[in-house]
């Protein structure tokens, strides 16, 4: 029953997805560029109004809509049939199908890189209460500190599709990743001809190689076990300063000597590109990011094709993409000036060529229109974002903390030989030029300047080339290897398939790691697995979600990336305080956090003295007692007596004869 229901929200969801590109679709002369700008749009316009007044939980609306979107595609069979509607449903459903396997092999959502944070933030959302919402990790302030566009667009699809908070999670991490996959498709399908190129493209984008792929296997020497294949996954994208370390070959010796001076610490440069988020499980900012840069890039290409006399096409084209410039802003803020960068330098290169072809000039009142109209759109979020914001200043990257040449080389090679025949091509109306510029100058600019962050000594540079390389790679290979795929230059085509085939070779990796690695309740796209296959935290997950709302409180076993949270984060009950690294990093290093943390192990570790005062004062609803937190001979016992004049025991089982359950305060009267 389960598969069922599964199978009939995704096909739900598409549905909406299919009606939104067939209605938009021909407006702009493709369907994966109408239903991306579509989907923008929708998500930007209800964030603006729910920022005004709360929507509430939506669950009338799937009905309606369900029903109008398939009128709609009935209707309009016949011409989208002829349009070509079938095949670029075809290429979504693919690329879907892409993201839904990993998500079905692998749909637990727990302590690993930053997914329960992300379910936490989805969970924010799902009550459709006047946004800023009440922040779940650190209740009553509010989550006005984060860019939060891309969480509220899944909260919304779960209320309007009434979907558990764990489904949601996965299913938004496939979708997501299907429209930006569908927008490399639609960009390369422009130039090239050949359906083994396209594909080739395409899987170079979905597989998340990079130009150390193809070394990992011999400069490293590790058994095909599970751990090695997922350290050569991880190591694909974290190589310099990480995996880098572990070279233990003497060809890996003499390709990358080891530094000198061994007090040197080396410096943490990672690069999570697109296809790498499947492996990393993330519904994470750098995904929406790509969405956006990935239609940036379907809309440049879309230029080249628009005719100069078609004004009303050419208008929407403009239109959207001055509007994700400031979209960019509250979806990833990190790569808010690669965007502007990438778009500006365009329109000025079309003015440059406009003045021989007048027709080539760029429409600058729909630009800044569409720019002006997602800030107006976008300004009740800023108004307090902007307030919340830690300072990072952009500075020059310090001496020492440069990459090492041959580390830059390996990693980016690919690239590089894509930017380099760029510079050679001559076809396109020189677009190709054009990317090649845009993306080389972007690289350069990275090893420049870095956008100074809390983070420090061997991670000063981390969080700037996480974001900004992978998303250079991205765009990189999506627009350089899409006209460079159909040069007319035979060399030229089979330097570049080269390139994208040696990243591609991640796919051997990706499945070994299918092969070896095994996760309880595959297919189990409630995301919970990980923690119901005990069935006393089943019962007690089961409980919380259908429990009124109100702070819970979970123990916090270390300053991040631990289980506690997690009974929060799925019933989408606010935490009495979250991953304390996570919060100082996005809020600042506020007094509260650290005193909460405090006040939560003191209570957990039976050293404070009035637990009943302290949990009234702070309005806790529920107190979580897991298998973990029974171990203190005697506390819970403690405990109990304490609490018992104002919370009610609901006991779920015992371990090693002591109980685990959860403390539920007594309704007022």
């Amino acid at each position: 029953m389960q598969a069922i229901y599964f199978a009939l929200a995704i096909g739900l969801v598409w549905l909406h997805f299919a009606a939104l590109a067939a209605f938009v679709g021909p407006h702009f002369g493709s369907w994966a560029i109408g239903r991306a700008v579509a989907v923008t749009v929708i998500v930007t316009f209800a964030f603006f109004v729910e920022h005004l007044s709360g929507l509430g939980p939506l669950r009338f609306v799937w009905p309606f809509s369900a029903l109008i979107a398939s009128f709609y595609l009935w209707c309009e069979r016949d011409a989208l049939k002829k349009g070509g509607f079938v095949q670029a449903e075809a290429v979504f459903g693919a690329a879907l199908a892409y993201g839904l396997i990993w998500r079905c092999l692998f749909p637990s959502i727990y302590q690993t890189a930053e997914r329960l944070p992300d379910l936490m933030f989805i969970s924010s959302f799902i009550d459709g209460s006047t946004l800023p919402v009440q922040d779940h990790w650190l209740p009553p302030f509010k989550f006005d500190y984060y860019y939060t566009l891309q969480y509220y667009a899944a909260g919304f699809a779960g209320r309007v599709f009434q979907m558990p908070l764990g489904l949601t999670y996965n299913l938004s991490v496939a979708f997501l990743a299907a429209l930006s996959l569908s927008l490399v498709w639609d960009t390369g399908s422009r130039f090239i001809r050949n359906r083994f190129s396209l594909i080739l493209l395409m899987a170079a984008l979905a597989f998340g190689g990079t130009g150390v792929t193809i070394l990992n296997h011999i400069i490293v020497d590790s058994p095909t076990d599970i751990a090695s294949t997922n350290e050569r996954m991880w190591g694909s994208a974290r190589f310099i300063g990480e995996y880098d370390q572990h070279i233990n070959t003497d060809i890996g010796h003499k390709l990358f000597p080891p530094g000198d001076d061994p007090g040197v610490i080396p410096r943490s440069l990672g690069m999570e590109n697109l296809g790498y988020q499947y492996f990393l499980g993330e519904f994470h900012a750098p995904q929406g990011g790509y969405f956006l840069l990935l239609l940036a890039v379907a809309l440049i290409a879309a230029m080249e094709f628009v005719p100069d006399d078609d004004k009303s096409r050419k208008r929407l084209v403009h239109t959207a993409m001055g509007f994700s410039v400031p979209v960019v802003l509250a979806v990833n803020t990190w790569v808010l000036p690669l965007q502007g960068l990438l778009l500006g330098t365009w329109a000025v290169w079309r003015a440059w060529q406009g003045r021989a072809v007048p027709g080539r000039k760029p429409d600058w009142a729909a630009l800044i229109a569409g720019g002006v109209v997602g800030t107006f759109l976008l300004y009740p979020f800023l108004s307090g974002f902007a307030n919340r914001g830690m300072p990072t200043p952009i500075r020059l990257v310090f001496p020492g903390d440069h990459t090492p040449v041959p580390q830059f080389i390996a990693l980016f090679w690919p690239l590089l030989v894509l930017i380099a025949l760029g510079l050679w091509h001559r076809e396109t109306r020189r677009l190709t030029l054009f990317f090649a510029l845009v993306f080389g100058g972007l690289l350069v600019m990275s090893e420049m300047i870095f956008v100074d962050d809390p983070s420090a000594g061997q991670f000063e540079r981390s969080n700037t080339t996480m974001k900004w390389w992978g998303w250079i790679w991205t765009g990189g290979l999506t627009a350089l290897g899409a006209v460079l795929l159909a040069a007319k230059a035979r060399w030229m085509r089979y330097l570049t398939m080269f390139a994208l085939g040696c990243t591609v070779l991640y796919g051997y990796d990706i499945v070994q790691f299918w092969r070896l690695q095994h996760e309880q309740g595959n297919a189990n796209m409630y995301g919970s697995s990980f923690y119901t296959t005990d069935p006393v935290a089943r019962d007690m997950f089961r409980y919380l979600a259908q429990a009124p709302d109100g702070i819970m409180l979970e123990n916090q076993y270390a300053d991040g990336y631990h289980e506690g949270g997690a009974y929060s984060a799925f019933s989408g009950k606010p935490l009495f305080v979250g991953w304390t690294n996570q919060l100082y990093n996005w809020r600042g290093y506020m007094d509260v956090i650290g005193n909460r943390r405090r006040e939560t192990n003191q209570f957990y570790s039976g050293e404070m003295q009035q637990p009943l005062s302290w949990a009234a004062d702070n309005e806790l609803r529920y107190i979580v007692w897991n298998r973990r937190d029974t171990q203190p001979p005697g506390l819970w016992d403690k405990r109990n007596g304490e609490l018992s004049p104002l919370y009610v025991w609901k006991a779920f089982g015992t371990e090693a004869g002591k109980p685990v359950g959860i403390w539920v305060r007594r309704e007022r009267q």
